[in-house]
């Protein structure tokens, strides 16, 4: 993808370099009454696949930073290989039962691509505010912040705060 360690990962252009089609709610919705359950925020994005073809349906009512997390997240859920969890028949679309183990495992690793240790380092080194970080790199602030304590990043760079403006 020609990227630095410590550039911008985009979710979409990730998706594009695996193979995997990122689709908008909207395309797929065109007015259409049994879609309607897809234009509120109760659902983000869900990675549909048959084996041969992958895509990612996603929730483009939605911020871009949630955007770039949620697909990121379904994104990492293929790389680490998890299976497709089952549709269940007793609700509307998409939802499923997830196991808990993979819904931990994709959480973790799309943090990290989003948002990884050497990126952090970089923005220490830089003495970024926490609203540099959020705009650098497009994620959301919570996001940020998540990452800057798990990394341990704040830790290390003690005279760092990214906090204080």
């Amino acid at each position: 993808m020609g990227l630095k360690p410590s550039d911008a990962m985009d979710a979409f252009h990730l998706a594009n370099f695996l193979g995997v089609d990122c689709i908008p709610h909207s395309k797929v919705c065109n007015g259409e009454s049994r879609f309607n359950c897809l234009n509120c925020s109760n659902w983000s994005a869900i990675f549909v696949s048959d084996g041969e073809y992958h895509m990612i349906l996603y929730n483009d009512t939605h911020a871009d930073t949630r955007n770039q997390s949620s697909i990121m997240h379904e994104i990492s859920h293929f790389i680490l290989g998890h299976a497709t969890p089952p549709f269940l028949d007793d609700y509307p679309l998409f939802h499923r039962d997830h196991e808990p183990q993979q819904e931990l495992e994709a959480n973790t690793l799309s943090s990290i691509l989003l948002l990884p240790r050497i990126a952090l380092e970089n923005c220490a080194k830089k003495s970024m505010k926490i609203n540099g970080i959020v705009e650098e790199y497009g994620v959301s602030k919570s996001l940020a912040i998540k990452e800057l304590n798990m990394s341990g990043i704040l830790k290390q760079y003690k005279r760092w705060n990214p906090f204080l403006e």
